[in-house]
Order: C-alpha cells, then sequence, then structure tokens
C-alpha cells in the first residue's frame, strides 16, 4: 500500500474527500467506484464527525477499493477546512 505523497511523487494523485453528513450523496457517487479502481488515483475520505449513516458507508466502500481508498476520522465536527 503506496502512501499518498509517494503515489503522488511516483505520478499518482491522491484526493482528500472531507465528508459531514454525506450518506445520500455518497451513495449515489457513480465516480467513488470508477476512481477507486484506478490505481494511479487514491481517495482519502476525510469523516468530519457524521451523525448519520456516512462511516459504515465508507467502511464498506473502503473495503471494497481494494487498497484505493482509506478512511480517516475526526473525534468531532471541525469543519471542512480542518477535514482537509
Amino acid at each position: 500500500k503506496m502512501k499518498p505523497l509517494a503515489m503522488v511523487a511516483a505520478g499518482g494523485l491522491a484526493l482528500v474527500v472531507p465528508c459531514y453528513n454525506e450518506e445520500e450523496r455518497l451513495r449515489s457517487a457513480a465516480f467513488v467506484s470508477y476512481l477507486a479502481e484506478t490505481p494511479t488515483v487514491r481517495l482519502i475520505f476525510v469523516d468530519d464527525g457524521s451523525s448519520d449513516g456516512t462511516v459504515p458507508l465508507l467502511q464498506k466502500l473502503v473495503a471494497a477499493a481494494a487498497g484505493g481508498a482509506e478512511l480517516l476520522q475526526l473525534p468531532q465536527n471541525c469543519g471542512k477546512a480542518e477535514a482537509v
């Protein structure tokens, strides 16, 4: 598993996706599976203290991405700027 900065240095791309109560939007985000299958793109989801079903959904997406994504969780809602 390549770290995001090493991936970028190797010509890859790491995308940080801040998430706060995004369960409904993430369910309809077809790009997630496409990007997760692209080996030069790594998705880094940052949950910003969601109170809906965002975290369980992200856990499923990360597991399905087979190393193409990861989930970081903030202990409480800190705002989008902090999540990024």
